[in-house]
């Protein structure tokens, strides 16, 4: 299946970035933003122009995805995924990025009835790594430029969902390094 529209659940620097890096590639899809937060939103949209429409209502915006890309904080991803776990399509990889990867996992087991999880942590080019910053106006193409993609899929997420995955991180211009999900998350506790 052709990929055609790609939703980004949180809109601060790394959504945007994600966003940016999606326009600046020969994707020919339709970029979805959702964020809890209108302004982050209307700015995503107007100022950055990191996505082409901005969808208020979570259930919607996760309807439409082919990709449907997760940037939200641990402490929100069970209602997320609670919330979408029947609603995606059969077909969607659901990305998230969130920072813990073994809760994200054992949520998505318990709330995904479709579609394929796959968790993921983008690490920051070495240019932006230590500067701090969150907000959506920081937001770059080149924010992965030349760093890792690290991957974790669920046990049940199809192996053509998951090269999927690998080619996203190619596209935002990370190299692809598969890793235990407990690994990550003691590395990073």
């Amino acid at each position: 299946m052709k990929t055609q529209t790609i939703t980004i659940i949180g809109l601060d620097r790394i959504g945007a970035s994600i966003g940016l890096a999606i326009k600046k590639s020969p994707l020919d899809v339709t970029i979805i933003g959702h964020d809890p937060n209108d302004e982050k939103g209307q700015e995503a949209l107007k100022m950055v122009q990191a996505i082409d429409k901005f969808e208020r209502n979570l259930v919607n915006a996760a309807r439409k995805a082919d990709i449907l890309i997760i940037t939200a904080q641990s402490a929100d991803i069970q209602n997320i995924l609670q919330v979408i776990g029947t609603e995606v399509q059969p077909h969607t990889l659901v990305l998230d990025l969130s920072s813990l990867k073994r809760l994200g996992l054992n949520w998505a087991k318990l709330h995904m009835q479709q579609g394929h999880y796959v968790g993921a942590v983008p690490v920051l080019a070495a240019d932006y790594l230590a500067d701090g910053r969150s907000q959506t106006s920081s937001a770059t193409p080149d924010l992965f430029q030349n760093s890792a993609f690290c991957i974790m899929p669920s046990p049940k997420a199809e192996p053509q969902a998951v090269e999927t995955a690998v080619n996203f991180g190619i596209l935002l211009g990370a190299l692809p390094y598969f890793v235990d999900p407990d690994e990550y998350d003691g590395l990073m506790q």
